[in-house]
């Protein structure tokens, strides 16, 4: 959740998402949200009897924001672009091999807020600043490097080959 001058909101990928109505769960605390607006004011008590509505409370607000370790995979995921370009099957090879489950690895990959396109933009940039490509060998190499085709087509034309 992030807020504003206008109020607390539910953001989903690094954006407000007016379309969301359900709960949210912050820390141990579960939140209503009512088409993107969190209520913080009164909290839901996540705490039931009835373990079928605990599930789903759970379940909802996991799906939305992602558990803690998906959370963590996607910090994880960021920390590695700030320092270095990556295709997207990289950083999820990457992350497992920081202990993340492949599950983890996909999920903070999807929602560490990269753009594919502008990561094989750079790395085609890396590669043209240490020796000459033609356009094909340089669309091979970050197809290599596991970029889709697309992506490292993007990349390499945008870098001017």
């Amino acid at each position: 959740i992030a807020s504003n001058d206008h109020g607390t909101w539910f953001v989903n990928n690094g954006l407000a998402d007016f379309s969301y109505t359900g709960l949210v769960k912050v820390g141990n605390t579960t939140y209503h949200v009512e088409k993107g607006k969190v209520d913080v004011t009164a909290p839901v008590s996540t705490e039931s009897d009835d373990a079928s509505t605990t599930v789903s409370t759970s379940a909802a607000s996991s799906a939305d924001v992602g558990t803690p370790k998906q959370q963590e995979a996607a910090k994880g995921a960021k920390e590695y672009l700030s320092v270095a370009t990556s295709s997207k099957k990289w950083l999820i090879a990457q992350l497992q091999t920081d202990g993340f489950s492949y599950d983890d690895a996909v999920w903070g990959a999807e929602h560490c807020g990269a753009d594919w396109n502008e990561q094989a933009y750079l790395k085609a940039k890396e590669y043209l600043e240490l020796t000459t490509f033609n356009h094909e060998d340089l669309v091979t190499q970050l197809i290599f490097e596991g970029f889709t085709n697309e992506e490292a087509e993007a990349g390499v034309t945008r870098a001017g080959l």
